[in-house]
């Protein structure tokens, strides 16, 4: 009875799996779906040299981020800086720390 119960269940996944490849799930017109295009980033390609120039754009200056609570910013004697994740001695970023007068 067990070995018919396995079968059975068995069938029954295989029948689920073929039903499910045939039917045409209904597409939503509203919320045309595309993928991205795969870019390979060769060497003196056009994404490659608008990646680098990003990467220079963000390494040549030091982005400052207050500590927003409301509409208002603030700044602490608290600073850290975020680095780059492949030079830890390069800075990208510098944002501070909350301490208990917030």
């Amino acid at each position: 009875m067990l070995s018919i119960f396995k079968q059975t269940t068995n069938l029954q996944r295989s029948l689920c799996r073929c039903y499910a490849s045939v039917v045409e799930l209904d597409k939503v017109p509203d919320f045309p779906q595309a993928n991205e295009p795969i870019l390979g980033y060769l060497k003196n390609s056009s994404e490659r040299k608008e990646l680098e120039e990003a990467i220079k754009n963000i390494s040549s200056h030091v982005e400052e981020v207050p500590l927003v609570i409301g509409d208002k910013e603030y700044k602490t004697d608290n600073v850290r800086y975020q680095v780059m994740p492949h030079n830890h001695k390069h800075k990208i970023a510098k944002f501070y720390y909350a301490d208990k007068n917030f």
